[in-house]
């Protein structure tokens, strides 16, 4: 009898979870609390393990396609001096990363489903119930419906694990900082330089050009307050913080759409990421932060290893199989992001003036070593060399 498997959430680790889970020939099922698939308009870097996988799905050649060139980065201070210029073009060809946009991700891996996986839209678990062999899962709408597996892929900030594993405030890690990002198009997005990168202690934003007529914005900035925004006032928000910032913040900033991306960047640290036959996967587990710049790579890697033990064997112990294979990297990574965002937003203006002195007169060939170490840093792990086997 084929095994039955729930997904909460249509995000990245969920809808690659159902791929491959398909793929192993169980009927896996996904539940989504928004009306439809979450967009968010920021650019992600796709490599390591993620990327191979990512090709053996078959999409990697449309993302691709639509893959953000970055081209020359013009690093700037907050009077908008130029301190350094790096071609990305030259260094990331020696590597496996791909920045895409993660909105073009999510639609590549919905259209690699090709409808073989139900999503239900505006829907979550409301309860669940274990046994020694199933899951008895009620709903929001009232159903009730029994499954081998229940997988929580619902992000950071997941339901499922606030009931079943650990409260927020037990198992999230702040990081320091929050972070926005969205995308103008047409004739509010500037032509010109492809990717400005502008800095002051405490915050860096990105402008970026992403495809003709496409701009992206990130902005990251210190935030110890952890408070999450209600939409409606974001853009507000986001003005008021930036208000003294260099003018070309200004005009992204006047032209910003309603809605758009916006919160605190949070780790997730828990001792165990599956009770009975509940399992987290992808953000809902560890959570990386964009700090890291491998969260959606880890979380398609992750939705490949469960997939893969639970067709060794359909058990508990597949669980535990696919934690204690995927934690060593997860925790490499974690310990990597402080490091990272510290120097991607130094916090005071002496640590500031040293980073900017560091690059202004750092050769290019050793910004480029740093640049393919800092995104390598897994890539020649146990993990990433049994995808490369598997494949």
């Amino acid at each position: 009898m084929t095994a039955k498997i729930l997904i909460q959430g249509a995000g990245i680790a969920g809808l690659a979870a159902a791929w491959w889970l398909k793929q192993r020939g169980f009927a896996p099922v996904i539940v989504e609390k928004a009306t439809d698939l979450r967009c968010d308009g920021f650019v992600l870097s796709l490599g390591g393990a993620g990327y191979q996988i990512a090709g053996r799905m078959g999409i990697l050649e449309g993302l691709e396609a639509k893959g953000v060139e970055l081209g020359r980065t013009q690093f700037r201070d907050s009077q908008g001096r130029d301190v350094l210029l790096i071609d990305h073009r030259k260094h990331l060809r020696q590597t496996n990363l791909l920045p895409v946009c993660r909105d073009d991700l999510v639609m590549a891996l919905h259209r690699a489903l090709n409808d073989a996986v139900p999503i239900r839209f505006n829907t979550q678990v409301q309860d669940l119930q274990q046994s020694e062999d199933s899951v008895e899962v009620g709903f929001d709408d009232g159903t009730r419906e029994r499954f081998d597996f229940v997988i929580a892929a619902d992000g950071c900030f997941s339901s499922l694990r606030q009931r079943h594993f650990a409260s927020d405030e037990q198992c999230l890690k702040s990081l320091g900082y929050s972070a926005a990002a969205f995308t103008l198009e047409g004739p509010q997005a500037r032509g010109g330089e492809r990717h400005v990168s502008f800095s002051e202690p405490g915050y860096t934003v990105e402008l970026y050009g992403m495809r003709q007529d496409l701009l992206a914005a990130l902005f990251v900035w210190q935030d110890d307050s952890g408070a999450r925004v209600p939409r409606e006032q974001r853009a507000a928000w986001l003005r008021e913080v930036f208000a003294h910032a260099h003018q070309d913040i200004q005009a992204a900033l006047a032209a910003q759409p309603d809605g758009f991306y916006l919160d605190h960047l949070m780790q997730v640290h828990l001792p165990t990421w599956h009770q009975g036959r509940l399992v987290l996967l992808g953000d809902a587990a560890h959570c990386l932060t964009l700090a890291s710049g491998r969260g959606a790579s880890m979380a398609i890697t992750g939705a490949w290893l469960l997939a893969e033990e639970l067709a060794r064997s359909c058990d508990v112990a597949a669980l535990s199989r696919y934690e204690a294979r995927l934690r060593p990297d997860i925790e490499t990574l974690q310990a990597l992001a402080p490091r990272m965002a510290n120097w991607y937003v130094p916090l005071t203006r002496r640590s500031w003036h040293l980073r900017n002195l560091f690059m202004r007169y750092t050769p290019d060939w050793l910004a480029g070593w740093m640049l393919r170490r800092t995104f390598a840093q897994v890539d020649s792990s146990a993990l990433s060399g049994a995808v490369r086997r598997a494949g």
